[in-house]
């Protein structure tokens, strides 16, 4: 057995337990999370360390495959331009991207990031994933504004599906892209078509104001970018509605809805939808909205919905590091008021929830494996990150 001790450790039922002793096995399992009754007293064979311990963290929303476009995007031109640059320079060497795969695999393991929901739009990182210590959710995206090409768009993602599971043994799942990329009956067919109980969804929500536009007129800054690059959007009729109350009539029951970005949902917005709380998970990605639009995620989501809100990085095209540590100093940032428990939870058990993952990782309960990480250089005394707060990570 190893004993861990540090001046707080994170417990989603407890908060922030002081003096607390973790005792694992030699697999890194938990036996047990205990409080310390004498905190003065030193504990034969347990290791103390100084600053924060909580589970490994979980990376919610993660395009590993745009590695290789790293620092290649400018920043703040908005989202329309971002896609504009992902759908026109996104090609590169095979052996560059699949270094960067490598690279971005690495450097999350550093951060303390012990599983990932991983966007997959080819195979190429899926080597890289079967290899790894770090455990991926890989979302098989899918997406085409035409009606006419909705089986040829759905048979080639499902296709992949089937190699990721049974050539990779990877867990996976197919997920439609975003409202304003997915035809009518692409969704149709999505809905109809896929047995629940194993497809977790992920989908790109409200992350701009360009979105609405879209899904309600048809038009606006989405209209020009798509006949910019030459694709048909004549089967993208307005709907006269928002996209979240648009999109949540064509999702299936699932055991996990995850909506990412967020950055323009409102009260108004789920209360019109028909979307289940107990299953849906609100993404935030404050790095990467800010990288593309200067966007910052508002106070809406973590006032009302702090039980359902997780955290992601989005991809090296769009942040500069895959660090949820970073997306947790990004938030407290702008929300001072956010406690530091609520943070941790957030990047751990809430993410885990999100990925169906909640009885492996994002805890110390007893049984799971969920890494140790040791968050240094926290102010102790108020119970903030400080910009000098990094992850080491002990398990």
């Amino acid at each position: 057995m190893r004993k861990i001790s540090a001046n707080y450790i994170y417990s989603p039922n407890n908060g922030l337990l002081k003096n607390a002793i973790l005792t694992l096995d030699e697999n890194g399992r938990v036996y047990e999370l205990r409080e310390n009754k004498s905190p003065n007293i030193e504990e034969e064979g347990t290791e103390f360390y100084n600053g924060i311990i909580c589970p490994g963290f979980i990376n919610a929303h993660c395009h590993i495959e745009l590695s290789h476009l790293k620092n290649r995007i400018p920043e703040g031109e908005g989202l329309d331009k971002f896609i504009y640059s992902i759908v026109t320079g996104r090609r590169s060497e095979q052996a560059e991207i699949e270094k960067a795969i490598a690279k971005a695999d690495e450097e999350m393991k550093r951060e303390g990031i012990v599983a990932v929901g991983d966007i997959s739009n080819k195979i190429d990182s899926f080597h890289v994933k079967s290899q790894s210590t770090i455990f991926y959710h890989t979302y098989i995206e899918i997406f085409n504004m035409q009606n006419r090409m909705a089986e040829e768009t759905f048979s080639k993602g499902v296709n992949l599906l089937n190699t990721a599971r049974n050539e990779y043994k990877l867990r996976a799942s197919l997920t439609p892209h975003a409202p304003y990329s997915v035809s009518e009956k692409l969704f149709t067919l999505f809905r109809n078509n896929l047995n629940t109980i194993d497809n977790p969804i992920s989908i790109h929500s409200q992350e701009s104001e360009f979105e609405n536009d879209f899904i309600k007129t048809g038009k606006g800054r989405f209209y020009e970018l798509f006949t910019k690059l030459g694709m048909e959007t004549g089967d993208s009729l307005p709907r006269e509605m928002n996209s979240l109350k648009y999109i949540s009539q064509y999702l299936p029951k699932t055991p996990s809805l995850l909506l990412v970005h967020n950055v323009y949902t409102k009260q108004t917005d789920i209360d019109e939808s028909y979307l289940e709380s107990d299953n849906t998970w609100f993404c935030l990605c404050p790095n990467s909205n800010f990288y593309i639009s200067k966007e910052k995620p508002g106070t809406f989501l973590i006032e009302n919905y702090p039980d359902n809100i997780c955290l992601g990085t989005d991809s090296l095209a769009s942040n500069h590091r895959l660090s949820i540590l970073e997306e947790m100093k990004a938030l407290q940032l702008e929300h001072k008021e956010l406690a530091l428990s609520s943070l941790i939870q957030f990047a751990t058990i809430n993410g885990a929830k999100a990925l169906n993952l909640g009885s492996h990782f994002g805890s110390f309960e007893k049984g799971k494996k969920p890494g140790v990480v040791l968050i240094e250089r926290a102010d102790l005394q108020n119970l903030k990150l400080t910009k000098e707060s990094k992850v080491r990570v002990l398990i």
